[in-house]
């Protein structure tokens, strides 16, 4: 009788060892998802805050661009530029080179300004698109994470499935 129950014992051993396995492979399947999420969180946080410095800077040249063309012109409602106050700016400027050297100035000023907001905006649209594809990289690997650990769970929903007559 002892010989009949051998293998049994056996079979229950090694299925035991093999439930000792996969619970094993889950936790470190599990363990690598939530390091995934953390990688994730933390890719995303960066993002984040590159994106709002960005917008703030863009936002600062923006308000000096702004700031720099009301102090050259004010312009009436109905677009039609000020008189007074350009015969006030003309005024201020006592000689013809300053009136030339201020006009180049603020032309300069004007200029860069402008193509500081272009690359600003340029670098903005390439980490937005650096985080939609982070985003996305990372999305698939947490999604690969979870459909092993579906294969783990189901492996051993299966073995233990398998074989009833060996419940006790």
């Amino acid at each position: 009788m002892t010989k009949d129950i051998t293998p049994w014992f056996n079979e229950i051993k090694a299925l035991q060892q093999k439930i000792v396995e996969l619970q094993i492979e889950l936790n470190a399947t599990e363990n690598t998802a939530s390091k995934w999420r953390q990688l994730y969180n933390t890719e995303a946080q960066q993002r984040r805050n590159e994106t709002q410095q960005s917008q703030e800077h863009i936002d600062h040249l923006k308000t000096k661009v702004q700031e720099l063309q009301k102090g050259f012109s004010s312009v009436k409602d109905d677009g039609y530029e000020s008189l007074t106050t350009i015969e006030k700016q003309i005024e201020d400027l006592q000689t013809l080179d300053e009136c030339k050297a201020k006009i180049i100035e603020v032309g300069q000023e004007r200029d860069y300004l402008i193509e500081k907001v272009q690359e600003l905006t340029e670098a903005l649209q390439q980490e937005q698109t650096s985080h939609a594809d982070t985003r996305r990289s990372l999305t698939n690997a947490l999604s690969d994470t979870v459909n092993l650990l579906a294969k783990a769970k189901a492996a051993k929903q299966q073995k233990s499935g398998t074989n009833p007559n060996l419940q006790l």
